[in-house]
């Protein structure tokens, strides 16, 4: 029953005395499926605390697992805002590198008026 129930795995792990070296430790892993189908099964007093037992820790994993992805979607929709926030910033400084980056205007004359209504480069109307 014991061989349907857990499989032993090696695991290499550092050795904690001597640098460099490794050692194995066997871990021993239980079938989870089968223990509570047997469980679930057994009617006795050990098999309600266990039924009781379990139900329990299974609700709370599930809860804690529920808590889990409720804060993931958060942060998703946090990071959605942000990533938002970012783009608009890169917008406004590609603006305005290209307001940097582009040449500057040709200087402009002065445009004067004289009595002829005619323009002239110097202001006033003077010659």
């Amino acid at each position: 029953m014991r061989e349907v129930v857990c499989a032993k795995f090696a695991h290499t792990t550092p050795h904690g005395a001597v640098k460099g070296k490794s050692q194995i430790q066997e871990v021993i892993i239980y079938n989870l499926d089968v223990i509570i189908s047997v469980g679930y099964r057994v009617k006795s007093l050990q098999g309600t605390r266990f039924r009781q037992w379990a139900t329990r820790i299974l609700r709370e994993m599930l809860l804690n697992r529920l808590d889990e992805v409720k804060r993931i979607g958060n942060l998703e929709r946090r990071m959605d805002a942000v990533e938002g926030d970012i783009k608009q910033v890169k917008g406004g400084m590609n603006y305005l590198v290209q307001q940097l980056s582009a040449p500057p205007d040709p200087p402009r004359k002065r445009i004067g008026f004289n009595n002829g209504g005619s323009s002239s480069t110097k202001p006033y109307g003077k010659k």
